[in-house]
């Protein structure tokens, strides 16, 4: 069901990572408010798909982009297609993909270039290339995790490339302000996904820390994936009218840090 909204309404929104359990979540908020999808993600066959539900469009594939963030071809191929689109964009949403899970304490340089280009820096060069697309007042909402404000010792490359997230969501609040664009990003704690709900059945502490358990988050329980992708979007409208810059941690309370 479509409802018209005054924030949404004619608005155009770009989505990385739109066929992961936060993406659908998010896309599927956006359309139901009036807004348009363009989404980015791995899997064209289920990027159709949801273009189909979100947009309301069969055969028209301009709204779907295909990109492998661990393929610097692929990556170059996306921002190439970003920057030839006809029409601007509203907004952005920027999932990061998933950090690379690694037991060892001093992981191989070689992992550690393989862990940054595909969770930093190609993501970056498709970020790039949507906020030259963006309209004055767009909006910007980058999706990384807890680890951007709180250190888990055996997560390495989790801890450095969601902190560097937040250090470019700072700078970049700088750069975009003059254009009224505002930039903020979300850290997600554990939240029930359908993949964080496989993760949970096999369980190790490399893939989900010890200590993130219902029973040591204050409000008890993993946080709802409809919940995180309302505070998403809600990031792309009205709200973030005096707010860039800024990070929003949806962790149920578990972080220690101030």
């Amino acid at each position: 069901m479509r409802l018209v909204d005054e924030e949404f309404d004619g608005k155009r929104v770009l989505v990385t990572g739109a066929t992961g359990g936060i993406g659908r979540r998010v896309c599927r908020l956006i359309g139901e408010r009036g807004g348009e999808v363009v989404a980015v993600g791995r899997n064209e066959e289920e990027l159709r798909r949801l273009n189909s539900l979100v947009n309301d469009v069969e055969q028209d594939t301009s709204r779907i982009f295909v990109v492998d963030f661990d393929d610097d071809l692929s990556t170059a191929s996306c921002v190439e297609a970003i920057v030839r689109m006809s029409r601007g964009l509203d907004g952005v949403v920027l999932i990061v993909p998933s950090v690379p899970k690694s037991s060892v304490e001093l992981p191989e340089s070689t992992d550690w270039r393989a862990a940054l280009n595909l969770c930093f820096v190609n993501p970056l060069a498709v970020l790039q290339a949507c906020i030259g697309q963006l309209h004055r007042n767009g909006r910007v909402v980058m999706v990384s995790g807890i680890a951007s404000v709180e250190v888990f010792p055996s997560l390495p490359f989790s801890n450095v490339v969601r902190l560097s997230w937040l250090a470019e969501c700072k700078r970049l609040s700088f750069v975009l302000g003059s254009r009224g664009i505002r930039i903020n990003t979300v850290s997600l704690g554990a939240t029930l996904t359908e993949r964080f709900v496989r993760r949970l059945e096999n369980r190790v502490e490399e893939d989900v820390p010890a200590r993130e358990t219902p029973e040591t988050i204050p409000l008890g329980e993993y946080g709802d994936p409809d919940d995180a992708a309302h505070v998403i979007v809600t990031l792309l409208g009205r709200f973030a009218n005096h707010l860039t810059g800024g990070n929003i941690i949806f962790d149920g309370g578990i972080t220690r840090a101030y």
